[in-house]
């Protein structure tokens, strides 16, 4: 049954890339993540042994302006993760204003699309919302950014993969210059999703990965969208499921506050039923930024 909705789910993908002409023709960088995303999650799925992604290097901010970095006292440290929807798909990029910066080989560059540090050529979610977090706090806002796409919540704590060590290397880089995390971004679920294993397993990476990263990474809490809608038979209107479990975790660890449900969000905000569009990464900042407001005042009054 794995099998055949893999090999299902897989057909759709390679048949949206073909006939989804207009799009793709304009926005090649795009289809291209994905597809490597197809293999990587079906190679999980029949339990192949996984290739694991090359992780963006310094070179990636070659030819980039670098930026002077924000005071350290005043500045809202976002650290971003996840899968595809986390790193750069969105097919137009946003420009940030001069208060949100990315920091990235040691190094603050301006925080506009695509971010360092994490994969995919065009927008992100994270530029506009931290923009417009900043419109709201009038202070800095400096993002950490390590999404990985088409990755499992295994992945991330499997050592082989080295995505986890990246991004705690980053943030403790960032820590010796005197950023504090304020809070972690997760949106991840749609691969797991797709390649559906036993509830409880599930469970048990999810608390496993948010433990170690209010451990590790300055004690910040976890903000977890719960996603799971994608491309394909089964996941096109989300797997409840999987949402179920993500609601579940984050109902048992403290660390965790349970964030917006983007499952919610239908082919509206999508420009391939899975990857959100221009007024999909607006929803989301204008729904996200209260509560991140919220969660930033409460950790301040603590």
């Amino acid at each position: 049954m794995r099998v055949f909705r893999l090999i299902t789910w897989t057909a759709a993908v390679f048949a949206l890339s073909a006939t989804s002409g207009a799009v793709l023709a304009l926005k090649t960088e795009i289809p291209r993540t994905i597809l490597g995303e197809v293999s990587y999650a079906v190679r999980g799925g029949l339990g192949l042994e996984k290739s694991w992604k090359a992780l963006p290097g310094p070179e990636q901010a070659a030819g980039r302006k670098r930026a002077t970095c924000p005071d350290p006292a005043r500045t809202v440290v976002l650290i971003t993760g996840g899968q595809s929807n986390a790193t750069n798909v969105v097919p137009s990029r946003h420009r940030s204003s001069g208060g949100v910066f990315t920091w990235f080989a040691g190094r603050c560059y301006p925080g506009s699309d695509p971010l360092l540090g994490t994969g995919g050529y065009d927008g992100s979610l994270w530029s506009l919302l931290a923009d417009r977090l900043h419109e709201r706090i009038s202070r800095p806002v400096l993002l950490i950014n390590g999404a990985v796409g088409g990755t499992q919540f295994s992945d991330w704590i499997d050592a082989r993969s080295g995505y986890y060590a990246a991004l705690q290397a980053r943030v403790t880089e960032a820590g010796a210059a005197g950023y504090v995390p304020s809070l972690i971004l997760r949106h991840q679920g749609e691969t797991d999703a797709a390649v559906l294993k036993d509830m409880a397993e599930l469970q048990r990476d999810m608390t496993v990965l948010f433990q170690n990263l209010s451990r590790d990474m300055g004690g910040a809490e976890v903000y977890m969208f719960r996603a799971t809608r994608c491309i394909g038979p089964g996941r096109v209107d989300g797997v409840p499921e999987v949402n179920a479990a993500q609601k579940r975790v984050a109902e048992s660890l403290a660390t965790v506050h349970l964030g917006l449900d983007t499952d919610l969000l239908d082919r509206e905000y999508r420009w391939d039923t899975c990857h959100f569009n221009a007024l999909g990464r607006a929803e989301i900042a204008k729904r996200v930024v209260p509560d991140l407001m919220q969660l930033l005042d409460d950790r301040e009054a603590s």
